[in-house]
């Protein structure tokens, strides 16, 4: 799991919801994120198992195995505890 300093962690960020099979369309999703959102003020974090996606702007929540949507959910925003959290998701 990615550790996350909650001692300096902002009031808000984007979480996407992935998982390690989903990474073949990472790339697409964050290059047109990116042309939408230039320059997020807040921190872009991507859930995903063990997999990280190589770009400075995206930090790499990792929760391990892949249980269920809701379960790997939890497991991140236990990781992630900023008081609010934009949720997108790479998967129908």
């Amino acid at each position: 799991m990615s550790a996350i300093n909650p001692a300096s962690e902002p009031s808000a960020s984007v979480l996407v919801s992935s998982c390690d099979s989903y990474s073949d369309i990472w790339p697409f999703f964050f290059h047109f994120f990116f042309t939408a959102w230039k320059s997020p003020s807040i921190p872009v974090r991507l859930l995903s198992n063990y997999m990280s996606y190589d770009d400075e702007r995206v930090q790499s929540v990792a929760v391990g195995p892949d249980l269920d949507w809701s379960s790997n959910l939890q497991k991140a925003l236990k990781i992630v505890s900023s008081e609010y959290v934009i949720l997108m998701g790479t998967s129908g």
